[in-house]
């Protein structure tokens, strides 16, 4: 806010307030404000978002912006807006004293402060009553003292509506215009603030009342804790005697953001310290109340669940709540994660403590995989934002991988503990050979064990192509940890084929990466030609591999005997082209782009987004797609120097200029384009087609 009131008479300056959830009216009233006095008088809006209440995202608000500007074919010669995304985060910190004494000019402006103090409150500490409170039969005053403390600690920012407060004075009169608060709240009323979010005549209608600073909530906590009221004690009263139906739906809000939202840590701020500071049964507690409160809600039973798991290593009841939550939200996915984590930490420690029988290992290795795959089935079933119908239901934005990641780690402790208690099995696991009639001690969880295998390859085949084309976000990687543990599964139960496979075309791209000394890229290539002529009609995978290992064992090593010459490249994929399949990959088009590029493949540039939508869409959302490729300066597949493309935008489309050609790219900041004109940029090739990189303006 400082910053906008400094910047006001450069700047126009707007908040996005806690009312506002709708990115495209957000966005029509920020290019509204940018033409604000005719095309002649067009300025920059600077935009504070404030993350304090549920309003709109960041990514949403700038797509939001993006189609509003192209709407309104607006040409702006400065930029239309700057967001500035303000992160409130609380966070405890030491504090390190580096002197012990103030300084002359500090000894006068704390005097100074401290007289102005005792002449406005008197020679006494404002919160000196706290200390002195019992815990029974406290003053409703006290009381909501305690609630404001708690709220504005754990959910800065927010409020108690003004008439909620009255109300739970039990003002027998009603008349809530003679009731006053600020009364009723003495000694208090110094460190509240009663305010409206409205304007004029409806200013008295939409008064609310928080805590002055979260600081201070924090001290009030403090010194009621000294008291012997904990904040478990002032969470349970705030359920019991304010929460009364009807409720009204921000205070709903802010209960399940004290007791549900995780920043950096495992639970809530206000569970972690109910755990640090006093008994982890009064987390439960205070859990449990929540969850039968808000009887609908699913993360308040999934909280109770987690917490049951990982703080109390009570598997049993961990999985009573995991399934009370999945209930009240069958549909959503990343609930029906947390009963999968139940398991699956269930087994690791039933296997750390080598206590288990075989039978039961295998029991609750079987409950941990049905219900990741009851999981990753209901991630598939989960719409991404932009394939909605209804435009009202709430899904993430990000697929939910954490079913097939689950299934992989469970099928891995699975295979170690297996082998570990008889080593002739493992090849019973990777299918080499049949099962021993020891295995029939395994019972009813014979089949479980032998479908593994082909479940692990399918979800690894899955993962090479969701790592290899994208992460989440351009500026973060997936976790180090991620990678390997799916590789270590793979190898495991797949050990006979684990030489002799020639990995998936996403494996093939990602294969470069990894040093020649462990990927033998022109073994693979020479396997892969050796697949594709024993063939007596080529097929779409084959063919896509031996032309994508040429590509890149032109880049490894130009010399090599393997490779074949482009013309022989091309003719292979004209050869695919002319069977005319008419469900081909992504793959496929963008073989036919990078080879023909800029002379042909005019059909793969239209089909190429299309299909790559219809096959991974679904998968990536808003996951940010990695470029595969860069066009570089020669000719071939061997070329080597960066090369920079020129193009022009038109009607806030992009184009690369080849000659006489226009061929049109996707902006990979589509903020960059702003206007009309020539450009440059780096073109490269995602698995959705080509993109624009670093575009520059060259007037």
């Amino acid at each position: 806010m400082q910053i906008l009131w400094d910047l006001r008479k450069g700047l126009r300056c707007a908040r996005v307030t806690h009312s506002a959830t709708d990115s495209k009216a957000v966005a029509q009233q920020v290019v509204q404000l940018f033409n604000a006095g005719g095309p002649q008088n067009q300025n920059t809006v600077l935009l504070l978002l404030d993350n304090s209440h549920d309003s709109v995202s960041e990514k949403n608000l700038k797509d939001s912006l993006i189609k509003e500007l192209k709407a309104s074919c607006i040409t702006p010669d400065v930029p239309v807006a700057i967001i500035l995304n303000c992160v409130r985060q609380l966070k405890v910190t030491k504090i390190r004293v580096l002197e012990t004494s103030l300084s002359k000019r500090e000894e006068e402006a704390f005097k100074e402060k401290h007289n102005e103090i005792v002449q406005r409150h008197g020679d006494r500490q404002a919160c000196e009553i706290l200390q002195t409170i019992k815990k029974n039969k406290r003053p409703r005053k006290e009381q909501l003292l305690a609630f404001l403390a708690l709220v504005n600690a754990y959910a800065p920012g927010s409020y108690i509506a003004h008439d909620l407060c009255c109300q739970f004075f039990d003002n027998e009169s009603n008349d809530l215009d003679e009731f006053s608060l600020e009364k009723q709240m003495q000694p208090f009323t110094d460190i509240l603030v009663i305010f409206s979010t409205q304007e004029g005549e409806n200013r008295s209608e939409d008064k609310h009342v928080r805590m002055a600073h979260p600081m201070i909530a924090g001290e009030c906590l403090e010194l009621l804790t000294s008291a012997g009221i904990t904040r478990s004690d002032t969470t349970l009263k705030l359920l019991t005697d304010l929460c009364r139906d009807p409720m009204p739906m921000y205070l709903v809000k802010i209960i399940k953001r004290m007791l549900t939202k995780r920043e950096t840590i495992e639970f809530s701020r206000l569970i972690e310290d109910i755990k640090e500071k006093e008994r982890e049964v009064m987390c439960v507690s205070v859990l449990k109340n929540a969850s039968r409160k808000f009887d609908r809600d699913p993360f308040l039973p999934q909280a109770l669940a987690r917490f049951y798991y990982i703080e109390m290593t009570d598997y049993e009841k961990a999985e009573q709540w995991a399934k009370i939550a999945i209930k009240r939200d069958e549909e959503n996915s990343f609930i029906r994660d947390t009963l999968g984590q139940v398991h699956k930490n269930h087994l690791k420690k039933c296997v750390q403590e080598k206590t288990c029988p075989l039978t039961r290992i295998l029991q609750i290795g079987n409950h941990a995989i049905k219900a990741f795959e009851e999981e990753a089935e209901a991630a598939i079933k989960e719409q991404a934002p932009e394939m909605k119908e209804d435009g009202v239901t709430n899904i993430s934005a990000l697929f939910n991988s954490r079913g097939y990641f689950g299934y992989m780690q469970v099928a891995n402790t699975i295979f170690y503990y297996i082998v570990n208690h008889d080593r002739k099995w493992s090849k019973v696991l990777t299918k080499e050979i049949s099962p021993p009639i020891s295995f029939n001690s395994c019972g009813k969880y014979k089949t479980f064990l032998t479908d593994l295998r082909e479940e692990v390859e399918s979800k690894f085949e899955f993962f090479e192509t969701y790592l290899t084309y994208s992460k989440p976000s351009i500026d973060k990687d997936e976790p180090g940890y991620f990678r390997p543990s799916v590789e270590e599964c793979y190898s495991n139960y797949l050990q006979a084929l684990k030489e002799q496979k020639v990995s998936t075309f996403a494996g093939l791209l990602h294969a470069l990466n990894r040093p020649s000394n462990e990927f033998d890229l022109e073994r693979a290539t020479r396997v892969l030609k050796t697949v594709l002529y024993s063939r007596k009609t080529s097929d779409d995978d084959s063919v896509l591999k031996y032309v994508l290992a040429n590509i890149l064992l032109s880049q490894r090593n130009s010399s090599s005997k393997e490779l074949k010459p482009l013309e022989k490249l091309q003719s292979l994929l004209k050869e695919q082209w002319s069977k005319e399949k008419y469900n081909r990959s992504p793959e496929f088009y963008l073989l036919v782009l990078l080879l023909f590029w800029p002379n042909g493949g005019g059909a793969s540039r239209g089909r190429l987004p299309r299909h790559s939508r219809m096959t991974y869409q679904s998968f990536f959302r808003s996951r940010y797609l990695v470029p595969l490729f860069f066009l570089k300066a020669g000719e071939g597949a061997n070329i080597s120097n960066l090369l920079r493309v020129q193009g022009e935008v038109q009607h806030f489309q992009v184009f690369a200029v080849e000659g006489s050609r226009k061929i049109k790219v996707s902006p990979q900041n589509p903020a960059s384009v702003c206007r009309e004109g020539q450009i440059s940029f780096y073109l490269g090739f995602n698995i959705r087609g080509p993109v624009a990189y670093n575009i520059r303006y060259l007037q």
